[in-house]
């Protein structure tokens, strides 16, 4: 083994650079093999507490599967606790001689069918000492030879258990199934009389899984309760070795049962050993493998390695054959270079394209101080901000449908087109650099000479690029104008002028060019502020005047419109979301009919932007909600008329009618009442009712022999005198004129 070494030195210390490789791979690999002990140490520990964190999700899931089973056994109890007959066989003296003993046994059999998911349920009661099991009736001594193991419990303790006290508490059957349990409750009747129920159910589906899954092979699992008795447990007697792996237990808050599990740390450190060999033998690999291959560089100078080692060392070497079309390696790794360095380029030409906006919006928010400007970082990157003086101009985009649905590709474009147009028109007089404030708006950094006296002259060239690209695409644009400004600090201030500009849309209409010398600082003028009648116009709208009250508004805003070239930004804003909120107030107090839309309302409004197009949008609104409040008005006013007429028919030959009484019947004012029917029908309503009583008492004066007096009374008339007095009103003559003139002329057409 010695000479073999020695060989290998003799070999290789006659190569300087394979000795380097050699002893700069054993320095790697012992730096690989350090970083693997302490990376495995680290895993170690770090697999005992994921164990533990498995485990304890473990047992939160098996807790939540027996909740679930629980939960079910819980919606048995409690319609059993509610049951009125297993109340009154509770307080009950006899319950055999009874006939409630019948009436226990069909409820106990309907309790117990009720669920499928328990195992079964049986009902104790204390004053007769007798269980009633679905449908069967047991003394307890036969209850108990029959159902309970007596290896687990004597007949006295069990007896003894049946008059304790319980609360919903979970314990393990005696029966011979060791996955039953039993949930008692203890339910009163009168006179201190009680009952306990029990009802079992299984859990032997659920244990199954996690044994044959999670706890199988050479771990163990143990459930116990409160009082440490072990309920359930599988592998139990890896427990009793004293050199075991512990997870710490988890409590189930509902039950009570503590949940633990354990593994023999030999089998644990087994599996450790196993990973911990495994690594060593790949290391040890590794190292053989390390120093054959150097020695096989060293021996037989393989082509690759010599030409490093000769471009290194600076001695020429020819290239290998496939290496031919790229010249050499050199040439080969130059080459991934150049391409490399290429997309680098362009990477960082976004970049600088990035950088230069951010810092452009720095500037617009005063918030990049001169000395970076000084520096030349900002001239590095493109723009030219030489002054002297500084103007902004912000644009807003408001698309349209189509831009919208191809945003993610046409408003770039847009984008690009806009400040295309731009560049093209304002390029030529003086230097405009953009920036991309946000997805809809983008601002233009004007600087050069003599901007003072050019301001309206690029009012009329943006409104000329505008019209332009308005009439190209789906889109709309707003065009605020900023100050002229002397100083670099200042072009912040010249973008909030802009911005207020661009604000005073709110009094054009979407579209315009606002310049900030033209709005600038405003003082309100002196008692102008349009009164805005609300009562007038909802009064309007409820009554269907569709013109009217949209008269009434139009007038507002002509008062808007006449003063808008003196009107102060805030007090338009002011006008703006006053007349919005009345607008708003009206949608939420008038009803509308089935076949509004009173989201589409609101969406129109909330739409609105400027005071021009809220005055369009609200004159639409409301003449459609009048013409519905019309139609409305035209079937309720129809089917108040029906019931005017139906009350006066049946009710106007009784001597106590009063358009009072009328009026209180329909919920209406007299007052109202009255002028509405004479508006509807053209004549009074007190007039209707004594045509229709003289009607009727014409015809009585012809076909009875009945006095006046009888009459009167009989069509509605409480005296003789008032009904003489309106007869000879409405026909000329008193009632007893009226019947001898009829019957004369009933004589005479006899005679002829």
């Amino acid at each position: 083994m010695k000479r073999i070494t020695t060989n290998l030195w003799e070999v290789t210390k006659r190569h300087s650079i394979f000795y380097i490789c050699f002893v700069s791979y054993l320095f790697v690999l012992l730096f690989s093999l350090l970083f693997n002990i302490y990376n495995y140490t680290a895993y170690i520990a770090e697999l005992r507490t994921q164990k533990d964190l498995y485990d304890q999700v473990m047992f939160q899931q098996f807790d939540e599967m027996v909740n679930s089973e629980l939960n079910k056994v819980d919606s048995l109890l409690l319609n059993v606790l509610t049951d009125t007959d297993i109340l009154r066989s509770v307080s009950s003296d006899d319950l055999v001689s009874s006939h409630q003993l019948s009436k226990t046994l069909r409820t106990s059999i309907l309790m117990r069918n009720y669920s499928n998911d328990v195992a079964g349920m049986y009902i104790y009661f204390d004053n007769n000492d007798a269980i009633v099991m679905e449908g069967a009736y047991y003394r307890a001594e036969d209850f108990y030879r029959q159902f309970v193991d007596p290896e687990k419990i004597s007949y006295e303790e069990w007896h003894h258990r049946q008059s304790e006290l319980f609360y919903r508490q979970y314990e393990p059957s005696y029966s011979g199934d060791l996955n039953e349990f039993v949930l008692y409750h203890t339910v009163y009747g009168v006179y201190g009389r009680k009952a306990l129920v029990a009802v079992t159910f299984s859990l032997e589906d659920i244990f199954r899984i996690f044994q044959n899954s999670f706890f199988s092979g050479q771990m163990a699992f143990q459930i116990t309760d409160a009082s440490g008795e072990v309920l359930v447990s599988f592998g139990g007697e890896n427990f009793e070795e004293a050199d075991n792996r512990y997870i710490a237990p988890y409590t189930s808050s509902r039950t009570g049962w503590t949940y633990l599990s354990a593994i023999p740390s030999k089998i644990y450190d087994s599996a450790i050993n196993e990973l911990i060999f495994r690594t060593i033998l790949v290391l040890l690999a590794e190292l053989a493998i390390g120093i054959l291959l150097s020695f096989f560089f060293a021996r037989f100078n393989v082509a690759p390695v010599r030409a490093l080692y000769a471009r290194i060392t600076g001695q020429g070497y020819a290239a290998p054959a496939r290496w031919k079309e790229v010249g050499n390696e050199y040439k080969l790794v130059n080459s991934h270079f150049e391409s490399l360095l290429a997309e680098k380029d362009q990477l960082l030409e976004h970049h600088n394209q990035v950088v230069r906006n951010n810092m452009l919006l720095a500037v617009l928010n005063s918030s990049l101080a001169l000395n970076e400007m000084e520096n030349g970082y900002l001239d590095a990157l493109g723009p030219e901000l030489s002054g002297p003086e500084y103007q902004v101009v912000s644009i807003l985009i408001e698309y349209g449908n189509a831009s919208r649905a191809n945003g993610l590709e046409r408003q770039p474009l847009m984008k690009y087109y806009l400040m295309d147009l731009i560049g093209q028109g304002v390029a030529a007089a003086h230097r405009p650099s953009f920036v991309d404030v946000n997805w809809n708006q983008i601002a233009v950094i004007i600087n050069g000479d003599s901007l003072q006296g050019w301001t309206n002259a690029l009012c009329q060239e943006l409104d000329g690029i505008r019209q332009g690209f308005e009439s190209e695409f789906d889109a709309f644009l707003s065009i605020g104008v900023g100050g002229v400004h002397g100083s670099f600090e200042e072009i912040g201030a010249s973008y909030g002028e802009s911005m207020s500009a661009l604000e005073y849309r709110i009094l054009e209409d979407r579209g315009a060019v606002c310049a900030y010398q033209d709005v600038g600082v405003r003082e309100a003028p002196k008692a102008f502020y349009p009164v805005i009648d609300k009562a007038k116009i909802k009064a309007r709208i409820r009554a269907g005047d569709g013109p009217g009250a949209v008269a009434l508004l139009d007038n507002v805003f002509e008062r808007i419109s006449s003063n808008r070239m003196d009107l102060p930004l805030e007090v338009a804003k002011c006008l703006f979301f006053d007349i919005m909120g009345m607008g708003l107030e009206v949608l939420s107090e008038i009803k509308l009919e089935q076949g509004s839309s009173y989201g589409e309302y609101l969406d129109m409004l909330f739409a609105c932007q400027s005071i021009g197009r809220l005055q369009r949008t609200l004159n639409h609104i409301l003449l459609e909600i009048c013409d519905s409040i019309k139609k409305g008005q035209s079937n309720r006013n129809q089917q108040l008329l029906e019931r005017i007429d139906g009350y006066i028919l049946d009710n106007c030959f009784d001597n106590s009618f009063s358009l009072v009484g009328l009026a209180d019947h329909l919920g209406l004012t007299p007052t109202y009442l009255s002028s509405f029917f004479k508006e509807k029908m053209g004549e009074g309503l007190m007039d209707r009712v004594t045509r229709l009583r003289m009607t009727k008492a014409k015809e009585l004066l012809c076909s009875s022999k009945k006095n006046v007096a009888e009459i009167a009374a009989q069509v509605g008339y409480a005296s003789s005198g008032t009904f003489i007095r309106g007869f000879k009103k409405l026909e000329g003559i008193t009632p007893t004129q009226y019947r001898q003139e009829q019957s004369a002329g009933k004589e005479d057409g006899k005679r002829t």
